[in-house]
């Protein structure tokens, strides 16, 4: 049997072929990573490092105001869900806002953040989660009320 790579240019060949090969695997591995819907970056983590001092200043005031809240999911018809925040005053009375706003992520699919339209029934405020994901779930609430700001960051678990 002929070899068609001459004794003085095999190892060369070899190690050429290695090189390649780690590079090829190296690219395959860096699609494959890039690929995978459930991995998340931070958003503006700069800037939020940055803001610390507010955010750790609002953190203060909403402890001043004993505000309290509370986020459940029910699963409705298909793969949609039912968001219900619910919140109350430091003596445990409901509250109305003039405005409430709320982040939702499935902390499995922490890519894909959901901005559902707050509508109060009364006794909560309910959105409509299009397409939601089961298991555990953060909520970012933020609520206005005259010159008053609540910001809030709950877990609730979606079965």
């Amino acid at each position: 049997m002929k070899n068609h790579i001459p004794e003085a240019q095999r190892w060369p060949a070899i190690i050429v072929t290695v090189l390649v090969a780690q590079i090829g695997f190296g690219i395959w591995m860096a699609r494959l990573a890039g690929s995978d819907p459930h991995h998340a970056v931070e958003p503006n983590y700069y800037q939020r490092a940055v803001d610390w001092d507010s955010t750790m200043a609002q953190s203060r005031r909403d402890r001043a105001l004993g505000w309290r809240a509370v986020a459940t999911m029910t699963r409705t018809a298909g793969r949609s869900a039912s968001l219900h925040i619910t919140l109350v005053d430091s003596l445990g009375a409901s509250l109305t806002v003039d405005s409430i706003s709320v982040e939702a992520l499935a902390i499995a699919h922490a890519g894909t953040i959901e901005r559902p339209k707050l509508m109060s029934d009364g006794l909560a405020y309910v959105g409509t989660l299009a397409t939601a994901a089961s298991g555990l779930w953060e909520v970012h609430v933020r609520a206005a009320r005259s010159t008053d700001l609540f910001t809030a960051k709950l877990r609730t678990e979606l079965p």
